[in-house]
Parts: C-alpha cells; sequence; structure tokens
C-alpha cells in the first residue's frame, strides 16, 4: 500500500500521538539489531539485470528521462525502458547461471524432468519466504520465477537520486508487521523511520481546493472519529480467518461506501476519508468489503494500524530482503526466466510445465504469483470460475528534482487529494531543500484506471507533472529525471495490490486458505490481515511452510 497521508497526519492531531511509544519503540532513530549468523552480509548485489519481456507495451515502466523544463509538460517524452533498468548490480553468479540455463533450455526447446518435494511459482516475497521456511525445515524445494530478477512487486531504484534507493513498487514496513521485522533482525537488514520535517503542513486537495491549515486540523479530528468508529467495529474480527467472524457475511456484503455514508461527519470528512481509502486500497469505496477492512485495522493491532503501520523503510531497499532469502535458500533452487505454462494438481502428485518445456514433479505446489496472472498458467483440472480475487490499480511516478522545492514553500513532500494524484510523499526524506531528491506519486483506484484508458505512455508523464505542479507549485522548474511505473501494464504483474470485493472474504477465503488439494496459494492477496503490504505476501508464504512442514513430520512419523 502507499504512504498513508492519515497515519502520519495523525500523529499530530489525533489522541494516539507517535503510537510507537506504546510498543517501546522510538522512530527517531534506525532499528537495527546485529545479526551473528549473517555478520556484514550485503544482499542488494543479488539483484537481476534486464527485463526481456517482449511485445508491445510488455509495458514496462518508463526509463528515467532528464526532462527539460523549458518544455510544455505535454512534451515530456522517454523512451520504453525496463522495470529492472540499473536498479543493481548484475546476478551474482549462482543465479546469472541458472537464469542462461533458463533461456538456453527455452531457445533449444529442452524437455526434462526435475523432482522437488514442493515446487514455489513466483520468486517474489511470498514465494521466497514460503522457500526459505521450507528449506529450514529440511524440505526439498524449488523457485520458478518468470522474471530474470527477483522480488516481484518488490523493486529498488538505484538511479533515481545519487546515492539514494527510491522504491519502485513496495515501500513500507510496519511496526507492526512481525514477520518483516523478524527477518530484518535475521538477515542483518536496517530499518530507517519515516519521518516528516516537524512543523510542516501537507497538502491536501479536496474538490480542486487546497484546504488551508485551520481548516485541515478539523479535518483531521472528524477523521480521527470516523477512523476511531472503524477500530471499535474491528474488535470482533477473527483476523486470520475473517469469514468465521460473527455475521460475516453481513459484514462482507457491505460497502465501505455504505459505512462512509453512515458516519456523523461533515461532507468535507467523508470525502477525505473516501480518498484516503480508495488511495490506501487500490479500488473504489464502492468496490471495498466492509469486512476487509475491519480485518486489517485488527490485524494491524486495531489503534495500532493507524498510528504503525508504515512506520519504516528498508536501508538499502527493500529488495535486499528478497536477496537475502534467495542467498539462504541456495541460488540452485531459484530459477529465473522460467515463467510456468501450466501446473497439473491431481491426487498426490504435481506438475508444473515452464517455458522451454521443463518439467517440474512434486508433492505439492505453491502458487505465489499476483491473481491478475493466473491466466497465463494452464491448470488442471482447471481453477474453480470463482476464484478471482480483486486486484485494484496502483501507479508509481518518480520525480528526481535538483532541489526540495515544497520545504522552499514551506510545506510537506506529503499530501492527498481527491484528484488524479492521490499522494504524494518524498522518499529520500531529506532536510536540506537545496538537497537533490525526489518525489514519489501514486495514483491508485478509479484514478489509475483512468489514467491508464486515456494516456498512453508518453503523455502520461507530461499529464502527470502538470498535476504535480497544483499540489506542489514550482516542481516543474526542478526536475532533473522522471519514472513512471505502471504496474497494471507490466505482464507479470496485471495490477497494483489486492483489495477485496462486497462477498468476496466469505466466498474466497477459506479456499486461499486452505488450497484445493496439493495446490497452495500465497500472496498478499491470500492474507487478509495485511492485505496489499510485504507482510501479507511474508505471512502468507510462512503460514503455507509451516503446514507443510507439519505434513511432512507426519509423513515422517
Amino acid at each position: 500500500m502507499p504512504r498513508s497521508v492519515y497515519a502520519k497526519l495523525r500523529l499530530l492531531y489525533g489522541p494516539g500521538g507517535r503510537g510507537l511509544s506504546r510498543a517501546g519503540l522510538d522512530r527517531s532513530t534506525a532499528l537495527h539489531i546485529p545479526n551473528p549468523i549473517f555478520p556484514g552480509t550485503d544482499e542488494s548485489a543479488i539483484l537481476a539485470g534486464r527485463n526481456r519481456t517482449t511485445g508491445v507495451e510488455a509495458l514496462a515502466p518508463q526509463s528515467l528521462t532528464k526532462v527539460d523544463s523549458t518544455s510544455p509538460p505535454s512534451r515530456i517524452q522517454s523512451s520504453p525502458a525496463s522495470l529492472e533498468q540499473k536498479q543493481t548490480p548484475e546476478n551474482p553468479p549462482g543465479l546469472e547461471k541458472n537464469r542462461q540455463i533458463s533461456e538456453d533450455n527455452a531457445t533449444r526447446g529442452a524437455k526434462h524432468a526435475v523432482s522437488s518435494r514442493v515446487i514455489v511459482v513466483g520468486a517474489g516475497l511470498a514465494g521466497l519466504a514460503c522457500a526459505y521456511e521450507l528449506h529450514r525445515a529440511g524440505i526439498d524445494v524449488v523457485v520458478v520465477e518468470a522474471r530474470d530478477r527477483l522480488g516481484g512487486r518488490v523493486v529498488s531504484f538505484r538511479d533515481v537520486v545519487p546515492g539514494q534507493i527510491v522504491e519502485g513498487g513496495a515501500e513500507f514496513i510496519g511496526a507492526n508487521h512481525p514477520a518483516w521485522l523478524n527477518y530484518a533482525r535475521a538477515f542483518n537488514l536496517q530499518l530507517d523511520p519515516v519521518t516528516d520535517g516537524p512543523g510542516l503542513h501537507e497538502p491536501v486537495v479536496l474538490g480542486n481546493k487546497r484546504l488551508p491549515p485551520e481548516q485541515q486540523a478539523r479535518l483531521y479530528r472528524e477523521m480521527d472519529h470516523a477512523f476511531a468508529d472503524a477500530t471499535r467495529a474491528a474488535w470482533l474480527i477473527n483476523e486470520d480467518a475473517p469469514w468465521l467472524t460473527p455475521s460475516a457475511a453481513k459484514l462482507d456484503h457491505r460497502t465501505v461506501a455504505d459505512w462512509i455514508e453512515s458516519l456523523k461527519v461533515s461532507t468535507l470528512a467523508k470525502r477525505a476519508i473516501a480518498a484516503e481509502l480508495t488511495a490506501d486500497c487500490g479500488v473504489s469505496i464502492y468496490r471495498q468489503s466492509w469486512l476487509a477492512l475491519l480485518t486489517v485495522i485488527k490485524g494491524g493491532g486495531l489503534s495500532r494500524y493507524w498510528s504503525d503501520t508504515e512506520a519504516y523503510r528498508c536501508r538499502g531497499g527493500a529488495s535486499r530482503l528478497c536477496a537475502a532469502l534467495a542467498r539462504a535458500i541456495g541460488y540452485d533452487r531459484v530459477r529465473l526466466s522460467m515463467p510456468a505454462q501450466s501446473v497439473e494438481y491431481r491426487g498426490d502428485r504435481v506438475r508444473v510445465t515452464c517455458k522451454g518445456g521443463v518439467i517440474l514433479d512434486g508433492e505439492h505446489v505453491v502458487l505465489a504469483v499476483p491473481p491478475g496472472t493466473w491466466d497465463h498458467i494452464k491448470f488442471s483440472p482447471e481453477l474453480p470460475d470463482h476464484l478471482r480475487p480483486q486486484i485494484g490499480h496502483a501507479i508509481k511516478f518518480l520525480s528526481s528534482v535538483d532541489k526540495r522545492v515544497w520545504l522552499e514553500n514551506g510545506w510537506s513532500a506529503t499530501s492527498l487529494s481527491d484528484g488524479p494524484v492521490s499522494m504524494t510523499w518524498d522518499p529520500t526524506q531529506g532536510k536540506d531543500p537545496n538537497a537533490p531528491a525526489a518525489l514519489s506519486a501514486f495514483t491508485a483506484g478509479p484514478a489509475a484506471r483512468s489514467l491508464l484508458t486515456n494516456w498512453n505512455r508518453a503523455q502520461a508523464p507530461g499529464w502527470l507533472v502538470d498535476e504535480l505542479e497544483t499540489i506542489h507549485p514550482g516542481l516543474r522548474g526542478h526536475l532533473t529525471k522522471t519514472r513512471y511505473i505502471p504496474w497494471p501494464l507490466e505482464k507479470w504483474t496485471a495490477g497494483g495490490y489486492s483489495f477485496p470485493a462486497p462477498g468476496e472474504i466469505t466466498q474466497l477465503g477459506p479456499t486461499l486458505d486452505r488450497g484445493i488439494g496439493h495446490l497452495h496459494f500465497a500472496g498478499e492477496h491470500a492474507c487478509y490481515k495485511f492485505i496489499g503490504y510485504m507482510e501479507g505476501a511474508l505471512q502468507s508464504g510462512i503460514r503455507i511452510a509451516m503446514r507443510l512442514a507439519e505434513i511432512n513430520e507426519l509423513q515422517v512419523a
């Protein structure tokens, strides 16, 4: 999910204060716990090279492009480039060798079988966490990945701002995200607190009107009242199996729009809440299950959900966790550039056939790729027709600037709008207004769908610069580079992140939880209490690994 504006604003105006003090943590300093197992390890070098996806609009995001600030924004052009361009050094020898073998097999049309107890399809965080935990439990596992890099929707760029990491996908880690925190501890990854300059007001634009600070303060108090109402309603939710919650069907078929309409707050506050939740969840409030929202609130620790969910970034990039997991699994067990083309799951055996005719036989298969990509795989037997988790639309637009013009104007980079650009923030978090920096712009839900429909990839950056100029005046004159990242157009993602539609949890939840025979589902879409977050991906993979490890113990006994 994006940088939640309300989560940050609430720290200034809500009764929860900084929130983290209740957990005994201090966000003013980095979270860093030395690791005796992997001392001094820097896993970031494992990340991968160029994207060889072909076809129109393989739809790789925009390259970093020099911007002529004297030209009209509509003339800003950039040639197509891959999502992975210049993100990291080349693959290490182990992963690079496996990638080359995969490509050679595809070229020759080679067909041979490989056996493994568990086959994981997808090397994003869900698949890597699952494989890592299985490997630790002594269970033979192999991971196949369509891309020629690790991470899925986690991709860390090194060429947006010199000496800085800017995330092109998943970015934020919560102080209430135990799996991420435990892996950071295990792999010696340092987490830096998400901060904003003290005393800065955040641009809030609703109905094309920029709210003055005093009106913002009143608005935040109303929003705090509304979200406290939601927090109280979340107390009785079964966050691990929300479909078992009393009156689950009724709660699930109610929309978030219904709840907003019932609130005793101003029309302006309703508009702001709708804007916040549309951006956070990636879909219209009319397509959001009320039970789903209550589940993420409960899963995030009730009041801690609002204050602690987006507390940290990983120093060196979130991709470092992907690299660390792959290294621990073993490069020989992670196969890049090997998209699964078919999955057979009958009885107690499974078979995965990959591009190039490589056949993998095993006892269990874990499907750890986004639901939008399932149509690339032929399943036998076919998946149930109703098994289609809702995936929202999400776009990131990264702007490199030669100075933080927003600080010069006395405003924060963090903004909220119900217009075409949902949110902005400074991913580099610096306090020097004259230093080079970046601005992350995030568009989600209907606004993102409209952008994808009405503007092609050459036009979109100029249009977005126009919109950003209304939020952060003077930005255009200080732009040096941009990168446009339309995740729904990326072949192996085909969406932003998931959020359940009304009625979806009670209909799909049990299947996503227990799987279908020896086919298991992992990914943020399969962990409702942390849906849309890296934590959800990690926990879903860990859950399946634990289940398969238990089965293995019973078989051995």
